[in-house]
């Protein structure tokens, strides 16, 4: 059961980044803007270790939502 439930959340992250407003109710990215770390926010920083500043900061200074859709 809990791998159903992380499978269901994994691809309501990737929806996040992927697509917009039209298909979700939200806006794309919008978890990023509330300083969420998703899942692939988290394992891109395993491949990226510049994105640790960003996470630790919540995303929340000018252009940091933008930067980490470029690691994905």
């Amino acid at each position: 059961m809990l791998n159903n439930i992380t499978g269901v959340q994994l691809v309501d992250d990737i929806l996040d980044y992927e697509s917009g407003e039209a298909t979700l109710g939200k806006p794309g990215g919008a978890d990023l803007r509330l300083g969420l770390a998703t899942g692939p926010a988290l394992y891109a920083w395993e491949e990226h270790p510049e994105m640790g500043p960003l996470i630790a900061r919540k995303f929340e200074q000018e252009g940091d939502v933008e930067l980490v859709s470029l690691f994905l």
